[in-house]
């Protein structure tokens, strides 16, 4: 695919938690400019906002961020039941075992929308108020068309196709770029985006070399998810994945869970449960404050000096005695019994020993997923390890990492490291073939006929065409899971018609997360997609054969189909969200 030309990079960072937007024009890419203020009263969330989307009753749009869970908590509580609040919905794409155009997630009041619709929402809000701060940096003689902007959107590289295919679909539903435009939205995986651009601040601000043959690890810890990458330094500076991209579902959110666990073992989880419901906005509160601590609760502090304390809301000071018989949140936290909790002044108080605990299952996960990798064939040897995300910036976790891989290479964490992706993923717009090369996260292949092999084929498969013999459904391998695939590599394939008579010939795509397969009925392989051309009549002497061309261009995969004999041509891409 020809790169198109553009004035301007405009990078949207969708997260678990926080979203953000930046952009830099081609004719200055350095100076990447982000908003620098949400209206937060939290200095770290200057550059990002809360993920949230607030519906009114009938489900038209009123507001995003931090201004949706302010006028949600305004609400009367009657009111605020009747509104749609979406609040940290990112991870339902992760979670989602068959995602389709259709799928639907629940509000706070567990009220379902389609989930389309609601990233479509956030998206578009995040794309008009980065096209308004665009426009004040712009002359009104030299106003912005929609065709001088790239889009560039980052996903976590562990999501499955599906999902960063739903991601795009509701981009393109939001106004962002044209679905008709080829190349105007670009999906940039985030760990790759964080790669970019810890790079080029390891050279410029750490002064540390990153050169040819050095290999690194981003390990990117989200909101939602830990997505982690080990790059090589190749040819040019550019990077190619020297294993495909692994993680999982321990970000900074699982601190949180451990966190309302206690409330719950201390208050009753069916309460804690009910008045979540009755009081969504308070409960929201809590959560935002605890969000506050967690990012600045330090790893060595003792516990006299390291106390956490949280403000409980008011409305749960009269649910709490209402429901449990007249006993008191005092008297709760007391009868829990333990040193390490207590109550004062309308504020629960956590040891720091305590809150450090909060951290333990997501930083184990991590940390013994990072200990596999570095003993997998091949990785090693790392010269470094970039960390990279919002919930990197704990210092907790911080000292974890340091802690444990310090002797293996050198961990560096960039300034403002819960910002190293937006950046990253501008740069990666001005620069799409700064990734060089990816490892297939999944097999590909087509569907062919071979002659029958009794005792080998399976009788099920068995079908005799044109007076032959043949076992149908044979999978043919485009790509194998693991493979080292260049950024626009073409695997080009020739087919011939399995009947004499046929006029059109379809070529269906299959994946599996299998390496070797050997039919397309086989459990685990999925169709994906379909093209098909017209043939040349039969007995013309001219060719019936058709060349399949597949092109692996940046996050997408590309099937086009030339009947050679007919010069016929279709194409499609592969869809994932297949009903």
């Amino acid at each position: 695919m020809e790169r198109r030309k553009c004035l301007l990079v405009a990078a949207i960072d969708f997260g678990t938690t926080f979203s953000g937007y930046a952009f830099s024009f081609t004719s200055s890419k350095d100076n990447i400019i982000m908003n620098k203020n949400w209206g937060s009263e939290s200095g770290f969330l200057a550059h990002k906002t809360e993920t949230s989307v607030l519906l009114n009753p009938k489900g038209e749009f009123k507001a995003f961020g931090s201004e949706a869970s302010s006028m949600y908590a305004d609400l009367e509580q009657s009111d605020a039941t009747r509104h749609f609040y979406f609040h940290r919905f990112k991870m339902e794409l992760y979670t989602e075992k068959k995602l389709t155009k259709d799928t639907t997630i629940k509000d706070a009041n567990g009220k379902r929308l389609p989930a389309i619709d609601i990233f479509a929402h956030a998206m578009r809000y995040l794309k008009d108020h980065m096209l308004r701060a665009i426009k004040l940096t712009v002359s009104s003689e030299n106003e912005l068309e929609d065709d001088d902007i790239c889009w560039v959107l980052t996903v976590p590289a562990i999501w499955d196709d599906s999902a960063k295919q739903f991601m795009r679909q509701a981009a393109y539903k939001a106004g962002i770029a044209s679905e008709d435009n080829d190349g105007q939205l670009l999906i940039a995986l985030e760990p790759e985006a964080a790669g970019i651009f810890c790079c080029h601040d390891a050279t410029d601000n750490q002064l540390v070399e990153v050169e040819k043959g050095d290999r690194y690890m981003i390990v990117d810890c989200g909101g939602g998810t830990v997505d982690i990458a080990v790059h090589e330094v190749s040819e040019n500076n550019k990077a190619k994945e020297v294993s495909t991209a692994s993680g999982g579902n321990w970000g900074g959110t699982k601190v949180d869970e451990q966190f309302l666990k206690l409330l719950d073992a201390i208050f009753g989880a069916d309460l804690m449960a009910r008045y979540k419901v009755a009081h969504p906005n308070e409960h929201l509160n809590l959560l935002n404050e605890f969000e506050t601590k967690k990012r600045s609760t330090s790893p060595h502090t003792s516990d006299d000096a390291g106390v956490v304390a949280v403000h409980l809301g008011y409305n749960f000071f009269q649910f709490y005695p209402k429901h449990t018989g007249g006993r008191t949140v005092q008297q709760a936290i007391k009868q829990y019994g333990s040193p390490q909790v207590a109550f004062s002044n309308g504020l629960i108080r956590m040891s720091h020993s305590l809150m450090k605990s909060f951290f333990k299952p997501a930083i184990d996960s991590i940390l013994s997923h990072l200990d596999t990798l570095v003993k997998k064939k091949g990785i090693m040897p790392l010269k470094y390890i970039f960390m990279a995300g919002g919930f990197s910036e704990s210092p907790i976790l911080q000292h974890a990492v340091k802690e444990k891989f310090e002797s293996v290479c050198s961990v560096l964490v960039p300034d403002g490291c819960g910002l190293s992706i937006i950046k990253g993923a501008v740069m990666f717009g001005h620069n799409p073939t700064s990734i060089a090369a990816r490892r297939s996260k999944y097999t590909y292949g087509t569907s062919v006929c071979r002659p029958f092999v009794r005792g080998y084929h399976p009788l099920r498969l068995a079908e005799r065409i044109d007076g032959e013999l043949k076992c149908t459904r044979v999978f043919s391998k485009f790509v194998e899971a693991g493979q080292l695939v260049e950024v626009g590599e073409v695997s080009e394939h020739i087919f011939s018609p399995a009947r004499r008579l046929q006029r059109t010939m379809g070529i269906e795509i299959f994946v599996t997360n299998e390496k070797e397969v050997e039919y397309c009925d086989e459990e685990g392989v999925t169709k994906c997609g379909y093209v098909v051309v017209g043939l040349p009549p039969p007995l013309s002497g001219i060719t019936r054969d058709v060349k399949a061309t597949i092109t692996f261009s940046e996050t997408e995969i590309k099937v086009d189909a030339f009947a050679l004999g007919s010069g016929e041509r279709a194409s499609t891409k592969v869809d994932f969200l297949q009903d």
